[in-house]
């Protein structure tokens, strides 16, 4: 899949003009240029610019990351954004393991923190909180909750912060239709961690630690 991009440089792109590096992830190949994600990641700095394989070889591996969101972290590398599923009406073979939209934000702020992409990190932490204004579906909510809790408290606090937020507003409403009870005990642990650590004072309006 080639990563979208801004008008500027959409004809080298699309036409493969100057591709000189490439990220393999699973099965998969996306071609890009080594002046681009370099200048985006320090990460792919060093690994553009080093002595080690990746220099040599011009490709770098990442397999701990699903294809649907590697790529969607090439296209904000060259366009600045990254596309919702909602947003998309031609699919990729790709697209087999595309993410529900909530969990494509979070793991997308899990990658982004990994290759130090602080742009992204706080894209993708403000896709997150607008799509929970958006979309009130309390089970989507919760198959996210867990992945904002494995992240560290100082990169996902935001995160934690909306997920709270938003179970305060919904939770009664999802209780008398929802039907998923065998997830609600792991989130209600992640949820009242939350609590415990981040008690605010009224007399104040400060968050205690």
């Amino acid at each position: 899949m080639a990563p979208k991009s801004c008008s500027g440089i959409s004809n080298v792109l699309e036409n493969g003009d100057f591709i000189d590096f490439g990220i393999l992830c699973r099965d998969e190949r996306i071609d890009v240029h080594r002046v681009v994600i370099s200048g985006r990641s320090p990460v792919f700095y060093r690994a553009c610019t080093s002595r080690f394989s990746e220099a040599t070889s011009r490709t770098y591996r990442i397999d701990d990351f699903p294809l649907a969101v590697v790529e969607r972290m090439v296209e904000y590398m060259y366009t600045g954004d990254y596309s919702n599923p909602d947003n998309e009406s031609n699919t990729s073979e790709g697209d087999a393991e595309e993410l529900p939209v909530l969990l494509l934000h979070t793991t997308m702020t899990s990658l982004a923190d990994k290759y130090d992409i602080q742009g992204l990190v706080a894209l993708a932490t403000e896709k997150y909180t607008e799509a929970l204004k958006n979309d009130k579906d309390f089970e989507k909510f919760l198959d996210s909750v867990p992945k904002v809790y494995d992240m560290p408290a100082e990169l996902s606090q935001p995160l934690r912060d909306a997920a709270v937020d938003f179970a305060r507003r919904e939770v009664r409403k999802a209780v008398d239709s929802w039907k998923a009870w065998s997830k609600f005990e792991e989130v209600v642990k992640c949820l009242l961690s939350s609590a415990f650590f981040h008690v605010r004072r009224p007399e104040q309006g400060k968050t205690v630690p």
